[in-house]
């Protein structure tokens, strides 16, 4: 079986080509490493930022095993997967989240066989009512549409057959996960225009001189629309498109996200509208520079008052924006059995690894620890060596990677990308340093298609440094954390575990150094490490591991 990993075009290329599974193809037929033609693809309507889950069985009721996690070949509006084994089953979760009564086209082609061939071919459908379509001849060339009624999951199955009846390939179980909650956002995706781009508006305020442009190149095929902005003459104020406003429920929780790239850090502010028609404004994230498209999430409970919001993601200084793929969600989540609570230190550093380690053993707590596996960083004086790490795990702490070098890893080659993850993980696994399944972007840099990288490298969690609580039912390779630094004050950090505790949330600190000498922005004084840990202690908050939080995250 092989997964195209670019665009979809793409696809009939991997003819012929070995496919390789990473990580490694547990419980796959050995016959799946070795050269085969493509025998049919697979398509099915694409829901942006969502990943997906193929999983193989010898038999229709399994045992289910997963052997790849993999984005897959894809353009903005669909997804497709080429099937080349006909001795087992397959199903996949989480290919697409649809507003209930949407219109889903489901299609299977063949890419590599002219269309006069496929039409000698029988695709038999069977979907989860019951229901079936026989799909033969110039049929092949029309899809077909379901409307889902209701929210939850679904199952299509189907079978293809050779003119002789014999079955070509094995039964197809295809699970979509359906959503009641749509993007709020009229155009998110910005292709909708007359002119200007549908149901958005320009704003700002104060001495500057801001450029409104659209459309400008978008993230996805060449063509793709998306907005462009730019300030010059800044003195004050701001400048942004934003979209019209939409009702909200208050007191709801709402999520904002949008694909941006910009050459100056941002600003990301929610306008509240109340039912008196009054203004107020929020200001929930402040993403940093990214010379490649990024995408920014965040969260925001509707206050009590609120009628309407619009979200600005702002220019607030001389400098270039551009944003695409806007997305304003109402967030459900089943809360946690408890509140959560998870000690994480980064880099390695000596002085937090060995005065962090005493203190939490004496409260009977595990923390987490991403290590630099760079075998010459390991020999630093102020950095844990080897055996520092082998005795951190043999006392039950985690260790995760944090790459091989710590790079940006939005500035290297995606070859680079997957030397840093699969070495660094590597290294620790071939020192007795097992599992490894958590993994820190080194200065939280993190896209869609670098999580995809990490999710192929073994590793099923990772971590980034926006700031907040983790959600049951969140993306695993998006957690969030909070930073420890020199000027975090003792109140606002037991407010952040008040918060956890109070609403079953999972918050994570992240310290760097630990010394009461380091003047470095990212250090704390041990009075302060042993007055969170008394604290903590104090509310018998349950303190977690990054895996077991993960799982606690991730369960029914």
């Amino acid at each position: 079986m092989n997964l195209g990993s670019t665009m979809e075009t793409n696809a009939a290329t991997l003819d012929g080509e070995v496919a390789i599974f990473s990580p490694s193809a547990e419980g796959v037929s050995p016959s799946l490493n070795q050269t085969t033609p493509e025998i049919l693809k697979i398509i099915w309507p694409a829901d942006e930022g969502n990943a997906f889950i193929i999983e193989q069985s010898p038999t229709p009721l399994g045992p289910w095993r997963s052997f790849s996690v993999e984005q897959a070949a894809q353009s903005p509006t669909r997804r497709s997967i080429v099937i080349t084994d006909n001795q087992h089953y397959y199903r996949v979760f989480n290919t697409a989240k649809f507003g209930i009564g949407v219109n889903v086209s489901w299609k299977l082609e063949f890419p590599t066989l002219c269309s006069n061939i496929a039409q000698t071919f029988t695709a038999v459908w069977v979907w989860d009512d019951g229901t079936s379509n026989v799909v033969t001849d110039s049929a092949w060339d029309t899809p077909l549409i379901k409307t889902y009624t209701t929210a939850g999951t679904k199952i299509a199955h189907v079978s293809v057959c050779a003119p002789d009846q014999s079955v070509l390939t094995g039964l197809w179980a295809v699970v979509i996960t359906n959503t009641p909650h749509p993007n709020l956002v009229q155009n998110g995706d910005l292709e909708m225009a007359n002119g200007v781009p549908v149901g958005w508006l320009q704003g700002g305020y104060g001495a500057n001189t801001a450029s409104f442009s659209y459309p400008v190149e978008g993230p996805g095929v060449p063509g793709d629309k998306a907005l462009g902005l730019s300030v010059a003459n800044y003195t004050d104020g701001d400048a942004k498109w934003y979209f019209t406003d939409v009702s909200v429920t208050p007191g709801t929780r709402y999520a904002f996200s949008d694909s941006y790239k910009s050459s100056v850090p941002t600003d990301i502010t929610v306008q509240i509208t109340d039912t008196n028609r009054n203004f107020s404004y929020r200001g929930i994230s402040f993403p940093e520079a990214a010379s490649n498209w990024t995408k920014v999430s965040v969260e925001f409970t509707a206050p009590s008052d609120a009628a309407s919001v619009t979200v600005f993601h702002s220019l607030v200084s001389n400098g270039t924006l551009a944003m695409d793929n806007v997305s304003l969600r109402k967030v459900t989540r089943t809360p946690l059995a408890e509140g959560l609570m998870s000690f994480d230190f980064d880099d390695g550093w000596s002085d937090a690894a060995l005065f962090a380690t005493s203190i939490l053993e004496q409260a009977g707590y595990h923390g987490t620890f991403y290590i630099v596996t760079e075998p010459v960083r390991l020999q630093y004086d102020d950095t844990v060596t080897l055996s520092n790490v082998l005795y951190l795990k043999g006392k039950g702490h985690e260790i995760g990677a944090h790459t091989l070098t710590h790079p940006d890893l939005l500035t290297v080659t995606v070859t680079q990308t997957e030397e840093e993850l699969n070495l660094s993980r590597h290294y620790l696994l071939t020192r007795g340093i097992a599992p490894v399944s958590a993994f820190a972007y080194p200065y939280g840099s993190y896209t869609e298609s670098l999580e995809r990288i990490v999710r192929e490298a073994g590793y099923t969690l990772a971590r980034s440094v926006w700031s907040g609580h983790n959600d049951k039912g969140q993306d695993l390779y998006a957690l969030r954390c909070n930073d420890m630094r020199s000027d975090t004050s003792l109140a606002s950090v037991k407010q952040l575990i008040d918060q956890a505790q109070a609403e079953k949330k999972w918050v994570i600190l992240l310290f760097h150094h630990i010394d009461n000498t380091d003047s470095n922005i990212y250090t704390v004084t041990t009075s302060f490490f042993t007055s969170v840990i008394n604290y903590v202690s104090s509310k018998g908050m349950k303190v977690v591991t990054a895996s077991e939080g993960a799982r606690l995250l991730s369960a029914p």
